[in-house]
């Protein structure tokens, strides 16, 4: 059996994105959401998912209060902060942001991951991989970025040895056409071998006002709203041989 975990990360970010989240989840095939904290729709995110029993709620981590500083952090941002930060501080950063999920959600997220990978830096990954095993959830593995901001397969072995639970592949196609998108997951995902579990991540999204304002990644969120709900595209998935399934 050839499991198919489907994800859509920045849920919480704006409107926008948790109308995209939701439609493709009660009428596609995603199966899990990543929130952020400390964005402008968190909130709202956090009401989405309880009011329709959204079981598949993740964490994104982003060592970042959007709302507080009205800043969005992109990758020379993050590089900066991770830089510049003790590991006592950002483990700190960490630690509150999963609390304040379980206060907001009254549960523990289904799984990690960061914006831009941030959840896999050297000072970060240790508290991130107790609080795993500690609620047996899993972690997005670090994978090749197409700009090249990859933690490397090492911090994967490490979560490994750690004891934290990781898929066995993970692929995104964050940017291209639909039919570019359509064909490359396809193409990706053909020679998976059985037993196996696979991450496909996404980002989901109404282009709104506010994602103008933060956002450089726009209407390629619009077509994941399509792939996503394209019930071609599942029954491709699924002539793969792939169950598609949640982290629980």
């Amino acid at each position: 059996m050839k499991k198919l975990i489907v994800v859509a990360d920045d849920f919480g970010f704006t409107s926008g994105i948790n109308k995209g989240c939701l439609e493709t989840y009660q009428s596609g095939i995603l199966t899990e959401m990543s929130l952020m904290l400390d964005s402008p729709a968190t909130v709202e995110g956090v009401r989405v998912a309880l009011d329709n029993n959204i079981e598949g709620l993740g964490i994104h981590i982003t060592l970042n209060d959007i709302v507080g500083t009205g800043k969005y952090f992109r990758t020379d941002d993050y590089k900066k902060l991770l830089e510049e930060s003790t590991a006592e501080k950002l483990s700190a950063r960490v630690e509150d942001e999963l609390k304040r999920f379980e206060d907001l959600v009254g549960r523990i997220p289904t799984h990690i991951n960061g914006h831009k990978n941030c959840h896999l830096h050297p000072k970060i990954v240790k508290v991130i991989s107790d609080y795993a095993v500690k609620n047996k959830i899993y972690v997005r593995r670090s994978w090749a970025f197409s700009d090249g901001n990859s933690a490397g397969e090492d911090v994967n072995q490490e979560l490994i040895d750690n004891g934290v639970m990781i898929t066995d592949y993970i692929f995104e196609r964050i940017v291209g056409s639909y039919d570019e998108a359509y064909a490359g997951f396809l193409h990706d995902l053909s020679s998976i071998e059985e037993n196996t579990t696979t991450e496909i991540f996404f980002h989901p999204a109404y282009v709104d006002a506010q994602l103008k304002s933060y956002s450089s990644l726009l209407y390629d969120r619009e077509r994941d709203i399509k792939l996503l709900t394209d019930k071609s595209f599942k029954k491709e998935l699924e002539k793969l041989g792939f169950q598609i399934s949640g982290f629980n």
